[in-house]
């Protein structure tokens, strides 16, 4: 249908934005998030399997796990609503090992963001300071989509 490289290149232009935006605002849109799902939904019924050729079985595995995993700490404030549905649209792009390895990355880049941004938030230029104002290690809640689009590139380029 498209080629492998068209389709990961669009898949990588939409999380991009969703990470911009979420660095901004702390917030992913509707207008991303939904037409990015039914768009995948179509895809996966008109080919049979996702963007990353998981098969349909696996799409649905991988979505009820991105809810299991999710939903708790959508509940306890951990996770917004937004970064949810991009892991659901994720999870109906790629399949199961891919999403288990942009979760990963995800976690563990979180995590040395906020070991290591305190050394160096600062230095940055206030510009960026200014664009990226949730990324900022001392707020109580930081932007989660900049940390799944790190997750997401590495899981595409990975074989």
């Amino acid at each position: 249908m498209f080629s492998t490289t068209f389709v990961f290149f669009v898949l990588l232009l939409w999380a991009a934005v969703c990470a911009i935006l979420d660095a901004r605002t702390r917030q992913i849109s509707n207008l991303l998030t939904y037409p990015a799902a039914l768009l995948t939904i179509i895809y996966i019924a008109v080919t049979g399997h996702t963007l990353c050729n998981a098969n349909l079985t696996e799409a649905v595995v991988t979505t009820l796990l991105v809810l299991l995993l999710t939903l708790p700490g959508y509940y306890r404030n951990l996770f917004g609503a937004g970064d949810i549905k991009m892991l659901l649209v994720l999870a109906l792009a790629t399949g199961l090992v891919q999403l288990l390895i942009i979760f990963a990355i995800a976690g563990l880049g979180l995590l040395l963001w906020q070991i290591s941004a305190r050394f160096f938030w600062s230095r940055l230029p206030a510009k960026i300071q200014e664009q990226a104002v949730y990324l900022d290690y001392r707020r109580s809640k930081i932007a989660y989509a900049p940390f799944l689009f790190l997750g997401l590139i590495i899981a595409l380029a990975l074989p």
